[in-house]
């Protein structure tokens, strides 16, 4: 169907976009002027690390999807595999809200 095909692909484009954003947030402007990184900074930035690998590899199955969704039925696995993207998103969010409460991340008091 031509709506598959479209999700796929703007779902395709999202999970390209979302590693652009990582990398802004998490990578880019990382540790301190003196070059310290905090415990919770060097973990997220391995979190980091794993969300654009896999997020690039998602991105790449989804457009993969929306090419072959006109030879195809592909309802099945896309729904499939946008639950199982999204389920990785709640993972890698958890386990940064996790850090975030357990280890030193520089804020003095």
């Amino acid at each position: 169907m031509k709506s598959n095909r479209i999700v796929a692909y703007l779902i395709g484009c999202v999970a390209l976009a979302l590693p652009f954003l990582v990398y802004m947030e998490y990578i880019y402007l990382l540790g301190f002027p003196d070059g310290f990184i905090t415990e919770l900074e060097s973990a997220e930035q391995s979190l980091a690390y794993i969300f654009i690998g896999i997020s690039a590899a998602s991105a790449s199955c989804f457009v993969y999807l929306g090419a072959v969704a006109s030879r195809k039925s592909i309802g099945r696995k896309l729904s499939v595999a946008v639950a199982l993207y999204i389920l990785f998103i709640v993972i890698i969010y958890s386990i940064d809200y996790y850090y975030c409460l357990h280890l030193m991340n520089g804020v003095g008091g």
